[in-house]
C-alpha cells in the first residue's frame, strides 16, 4: 500500500509540474485547454470500433485527440484527459 500511495503522490507532483509548465495553475483544469496549450487538436469523430470512445493520433506532425460525442460533458472531459495521459506528444 505504501508503494501505491507514493506512486500517487509522484503522479500528482508530475501533473502539477506539467500544468505549471504550460501556464495552468488552478485546479480543476479543462483537458481541452491543456491539449490546445500543448499544440494538439481536439475534435469529434465517428470511430470505427463502437467500444472506443476516444483516441490520440499524429497526422502530419500534429497530435490530434478524437472523441465521440457523448451524453455528458464529464465523460467527454474524462476521455480527453485519458488520451492526454497516453499521448507521446507531451
Amino acid at each position: 500500500m505504501i508503494g501505491e500511495q507514493q506512486r500517487r503522490v509522484d503522479v500528482e507532483r508530475r501533473v502539477r509540474q506539467e500544468l505549471e509548465r504550460i501556464g495552468m495553475y488552478r485546479l480543476p483544469t479543462n483537458p481541452i485547454k491543456i491539449a490546445h496549450r500543448l499544440g494538439m487538436d481536439v475534435g469529434y469523430a465517428q470511430l470505427p470500433d463502437k467500444t472506443v470512445v476516444s483516441m490520440v493520433s499524429v497526422q502530419d506532425g500534429v497530435c490530434r485527440i478524437a472523441a465521440v460525442s457523448m451524453e455528458t460533458p464529464y465523460r467527454l472531459r474524462f476521455a480527453i484527459a485519458h488520451e492526454l495521459g497516453h499521448s507521446s506528444c507531451i
